[in-house]
């Protein structure tokens, strides 16, 4: 479990600016299984990151990770490329198979290989059905830093609010004591945010609750397996100096 000491002086919010960085984009496509004997070539635009590698597809929005893809599938490559983008892509998870320049504009269709293929708008519909059912299972259990999961990354840490502006508010007695870790667990989901925050080792009834209200309200960077978010649970030290 990915274990995260932030120290706590009672302050103003921090934001800490953290985005994927792009590097290059590159025309590909992709070839999608549907049978023994035929694929779907979809033409696709390779994003590469600082961190990871995504896919694409003409006329779509939406990115798609290698463990999203099934067994078969693979991305093709100019032959023109450099190697360390070849090798970037294999990192990220990808199948390679190197292509022509020409080959790289073709229109989404259906080839054969010694038997006719599905109609082609109903192979498109099937094999993105298959692919979003993939990502949905792959979404739905926390995953464990590590292992090729990325740990998330803290873009915006809310920090306790003082004993006197809590006690204003409502009356929750004083703090027992003015320095002290608390020591919290939570899931950051897919979209960054926190969820199910529980304290696994208590400094202190009152800080414990400041702890676990101010971390409720932080913003993550989502934990990658290959690219592709997930979620995942986490320890934190949230680190009072009150003095």
């Amino acid at each position: 479990m990915l274990k995260a000491l932030v120290v706590v002086f009672l302050s103003v919010p921090v934001t800490i600016v953290a985005q994927p960085n792009v590097i290059a984009s590159y025309p590909v496509t992709l070839h999608q299984r549907l049978t023994a004997s035929c694929e779907l070539i979809r033409a696709a635009t390779l994003t590469e990151y600082k961190e990871f590698d995504a896919l694409t597809l003409a006329g779509a929005t939406d990115e798609i990770y290698s463990p999203e893809l099934l067994k078969g599938d693979s991305v093709g490559l100019s032959t023109a490329l450099p190697k360390n983008v070849v090798k970037a892509a294999k990192k990220s998870g990808f199948d390679i198979r190197t292509e022509s320049t020409d080959d790289l504009g073709q229109n989404t269709k259906a080839i054969a290989k010694g038997n006719s293929c599905p109609d082609v708008q109903q192979a498109i519909a099937d094999t993105d059905h298959h692919r979003h059912q993939r990502r949905a299972d792959l979404q739905a259990g926390l995953r464990q830093v590590g292992f090729g999961v990325s740990p998330p990354v803290p873009i915006h840490q809310e920090k306790p609010r003082s004993t006197a502006e809590k006690e204003s508010a409502q009356s929750t007695g004083k703090p027992k004591v003015n320095n002290g870790t608390t020591i919290l667990t939570l899931t950051v989901g897919i979209e960054g945010n926190v969820h199910d925050v529980h304290v696994t080792q208590s400094l202190d009834t009152v800080l414990d609750q400041k702890a676990i209200e101010a971390v409720q309200q932080w913003k993550f960077l989502p934990a990658r397996m290959h690219g592709l978010p997930v979620p995942v649970e986490i320890s934190v030290d949230v680190d009072f100096h009150l003095n």
